[in-house]
């Protein structure tokens, strides 16, 4: 799920890609869920969707229900993984690395 939502918020970034129908949907069916749900590296990802979501010129038209424990406990799990500097999952190499077959310009992962 939340690999699901980073995507989404990823894609939505580039120009002229608005967000998918099912976006708030997927927030829908994370916010059923208790933070206790998400493995440690998956729990901080939600948080740092929210952030990307609020930074989209897109995302005025989608409105997201956030679970409760995003600003808690999501925050705190991105706020440790930003402190303990771990920058990159084996998850977002993959996706970099499909990214980049597909001929989308990004920036290299370290």
């Amino acid at each position: 799920m939340a690999n699901v939502l980073w995507a989404y918020s990823a894609l939505s970034i580039l120009p002229d890609v608005d967000y998918p129908s099912c976006y708030a949907t997927v927030w829908d069916l994370a916010s059923s869920l208790e933070s206790q749900d998400f493995n440690p590296e998956g729990l901080c990802m939600p948080f740092y969707v929210h952030l990307m979501h609020q930074l989209t010129t897109s995302s005025r038209l989608v409105k997201v229900a956030y679970p409760e424990w995003l600003m808690v406990e999501s925050r705190d799990a991105w706020m440790q993984q930003v402190r303990d500097d771990i920058t990159v999952s084996r998850a977002h190499r993959e996706l970099a690395s499909v990214i980049g077959e597909l001929g989308v310009r990004h920036k290299a992962l370290a």
